[in-house]
This record gives structure tokens, C-alpha cells and sequence, in this order.
């Protein structure tokens, strides 16, 4: 009956990892109360086919279970789900593997002793339930579309350092004492750091979802800026043309004079009024409101710091990203060209922006003279200035492009920097 017990409990663990690996991976289809029903029935099910005993069987029943939780249970492509669940298959398999492996090696055996004994089974499913939990990690950050906001690599060296240290420990500890007396030392040291590596990833998790909370609420900060400053120059906009409506009688007066006397006059007249209605109309209009706010007023704040814009557009919805990724990409895109084309020395200041579309695949490309000074780390930029958001621009363009798995490059030559971004499956 405790053989019973703990192999149920170890399914419960292992069904848990199946089910943990398939929500980072796949969008649910149901409600959360459905998966824990079937995180139980799930491990009931696998206590019943393990009990008897056939290993192929067990290999076949092991192979269908995820595949059919996934498409059952979850959003999975077909392509995609069948791939990344034989992935999962594979890691278990090798689990299974590396925890007999290691409780050889530990203990010094080779028979299958620890089928019988109850505490000798647990310290296996200990070591499964490591190894399995270390390798699904690994997997889930290494294909992972999120941006990074943790430190990902170093989450997982700690893991793995952390748990080759309990290994070479619960060795120590069984050559150097009597194996079955103190066989539950060994168990509670194993589930000890079971549970610190559960803490560790909780927390790294937590850091990384905090750090995302920070770069939205900043977003969101730009994005009320970037609207406050739009309905501002809109009331100004409003003023001016009231203005320009009381006025336009007078105008009329003064050109049908104009033009019985001076006709060239009259033409200059004209092409002065023609800019000051002009400049009440919006020069960048596009279908996403938010885009055209956020490009009318960066090309607007250009010009006044005395850059030259050129503009190559082919409207696009960019209906598959948030209003906030919208903002957080271009405005961060803009701000990091206007940087550079204020930090050169040239006399020709300039900001070329192409923005299209072939099919379902959208670019965007920003080019920008600047001083030709970069930092540049591991491959990635960092702005050259010292501030307190210092290289964080061109990293939220990277993390919002690679959310909607885009592709960044960034490329720079004597003079000139350019960003380059490409979306695919935009439809």
C-alpha cells in the first residue's frame, strides 16, 4: 500500500511537469478548475497502466498522454505540438535514464532494489522529479517568445549547480554512514533541494514578471505623454484655425483686391494662407490612430531639433500588436534615432523611416546618422549617453519584436545607424 502511495504521488508530480510544460508552451482551452480534474484523473490513469508492470505499455501510454492532452486540452498546431511533445517524450526518457544512473552510482548498486523498498523508490522519484524539473526549465526558457526580463542563463546555472552539489552530497553522506539507517536523511536532504529549486524559479519567474510590469507601466507612461502632448497641439491647432475662419472674410477682401491690381501678390497671398491651413492638418495620417499620433509628433519634434525626415509609407494596421507594444516600438525606435542624428557633428542631420508590406510580412526600417560612437556588448547597443534608462530603448524594441516573433538587426556603419525590424504571419 506505501509503494501504492508514493507512486501516486510521484505521477501527481510528473503529470504536474506535463501539464506545467504544456501551459508555458500552448494557450489553454478551458478553465483552470479543468486541469486540475485532470491533473488527477491523469495521475490515477498512470498509477493504473504502471501497475501493470509492461514496460511497453507503460513507453506507448507515456507517449500518447501528452500528445493527446495536447490537443485535446489545448491550442496546439498540429506540427508544432507534435514536435515539441516528443521533445518533452525525450526528456523524460533521459530523466529516467540519469536518476537510475545516479542512484547507482550513489548508492553503489546495480540491482533494482529500490523497486521493493519504499524509501529507496522515493529517493529515485526524487532524483527523477530533479533532473526532469532542471531539463523542462532549460526547454521552456530556450524556446520561450516572451521577452527576456529575467536573467535566464543564470537561473538555470544556478539549477544545475545547485543540484550537482546535492548529488555529490547525498554520495558523501551514504559513503561515509550506514546506507539504510540513514536512508531518510537522504530523502528529506533530496526533497529539500527539490523544493529550493522550485523556490528559485518562483522567484526568478517573479522578477521576470515584475520587470515586465516596470517596462509596461513605462510604456503606458509614453503612451499618456505622447496622447497629452497630441490633445495639446490639437487645442492649439483649434485655436489657430478659429482664428484663420474669423479672418477669411478679410482674406477674400484683401485677394479680390489682390487681384485687380497684383496678381502675383495675390498668388504669394494665397500660397500664405494655403501654409497656414496646412499647418492645422496633420502631415502623417495612417490607419492606427496611436501610430499617427506617435509619428506626427516625433516628426514634429525632429524637425525642431533640425533633422531632416523622410518618410516611406505603406499604411499598416498593426492590428496584431496592443496599442501599448505600438507605443513602447516606435516611440523607442524614434527617441533612439533622434538621439543619434542630434549627436553628429555633421551638418546634415537626418531620419529616414520605410514602413511596408509584402503579403504577411511587415517591415520596418529606421536609418539615422549619428556620431559613430556605440557601445556595443555581447552584441547588443547601448546608448552612449549616462542616464538612468541608459540602453534600455533599443532592448524594449528587441523584447516587443521578438513577443510577436519578430526579428531585430541592427547594423551601423561610419555615420550611419539602422534598426531594422520584420514581422511575419502579421495576417
Amino acid at each position: 500500500m506505501a509503494l501504492q502511495i508514493i507512486d501516486f504521488i510521484n505521477n501527481l508530480i510528473i503529470n504536474a511537469f506535463v501539464l506545467w510544460f504544456l501551459n508555458s508552451t500552448f494557450e489553454r482551452k478551458f478553465k483552470r478548475p479543468v486541469y486540475v480534474v485532470l491533473l488527477i484523473a491523469a495521475s490515477a490513469l498512470t498509477n493504473v497502466v504502471f501497475l501493470l508492470a509492461v514496460p511497453v505499455l507503460n513507453l506507448v501510454f507515456t507517449f500518447l498522454r501528452i500528445n493527446l492532452i495536447s490537443f485535446i486540452f489545448y491550442k496546439a498546431p498540429l506540427r508544432k505540438g507534435f514536435i515539441f511533445n516528443q521533445l518533452f517524450f525525450m526528456f523524460m526518457f533521459c530523466a529516467d535514464i540519469a536518476s537510475t544512473w545516479i542512484y547507482s552510482l550513489i548508492f553503489k548498486e546495480t540491482n533494482l532494489s529500490y523497486v521493493t523498498h519504499v524509501e529507496n523508490r522515493v529517493v529515485v522519484y526524487l532524483i527523477y522529479a530533479i533532473i526532469t524539473f532542471i531539463l523542462i526549465t532549460i526547454f521552456i526558457k530556450l524556446i520561450s517568445k516572451k521577452p527576456k526580463y529575467d536573467n535566464s542563463l543564470l537561473s538555470v546555472v544556478i539549477l544545475l549547480m545547485i543540484n550537482i552539489f546535492a548529488f555529490f552530497c547525498v554520495h558523501y553522506i551514504i559513503t561515509k554512514s550506514n546506507q539504510q539507517n540513514d536512508i531518510m536523511y537522504v530523502i528529506m536532504f533530496l526533497a529539500g533541494f527539490f523544493l529550493l529549486d522550485l523556490i528559485i524559479t518562483y522567484q526568478f519567474n517573479r522578477i521576470a514578471e515584475y520587470n515586465y510590469s516596470l517596462s509596461r507601466m513605462e510604456s503606458i507612461k509614453v503612451q499618456n505623454s505622447i496622447q497629452l502632448a497630441h490633445y495639446e497641439d490639437t487645442i492649439t491647432k483649434y485655436k489657430e484655425s478659429r482664428k484663420i475662419i474669423h479672418d477669411m472674410r478679410k482674406h477674400i477682401a484683401v485677394l479680390a483686391d489682390l487681384n485687380t491690381e497684383d496678381t502675383q501678390t495675390a498668388d504669394s497671398y494665397v500660397k500664405l494662407i494655403d501654409k497656414n491651413i496646412s499647418s492645422l492638418i496633420g502631415e502623417f495620417v495612417c490607419t492606427n490612430r496611436i501610430l499617427s499620433i506617435i509619428m506626427e509628433q516625433k516628426i514634429n519634434q525632429s524637425r525642431r531639433q533640425g533633422i531632416e525626415v523622410n518618410i516611406d509609407f505603406e499604411d499598416i494596421t498593426f492590428d496584431f500588436m496592443t496599442d501599448i507594444d505600438v507605443t513602447a516600438l516606435f516611440a523607442n525606435l524614434w527617441d533612439n534615432a533622434i538621439e543619434g542624428a542630434v549627436s553628429t557633428e555633421d551638418e546634415r542631420k537626418f531620419i529616414n523611416v520605410t514602413i511596408g508590406k509584402d503579403e504577411n510580412v511587415a517591415s520596418i526600417t529606421f536609418e539615422n546618422s549619428f556620431s559613430g560612437n556605440v557601445n556595443q556588448n555581447n552584441n547588443r547597443f547601448f546608448t552612449t549617453k549616462f542616464g538612468l534608462h541608459e540602453g534600455l530603448g533599443l532592448q524594449i524594441v528587441e523584447n516587443t519584436v521578438t513577443a510577436y516573433n519578430g526579428h531585430t538587426i541592427v547594423n551601423h556603419g561610419d555615420k550611419t545607424f539602422i534598426v531594422s525590424i520584420i514581422f511575419t504571419n502579421i495576417n
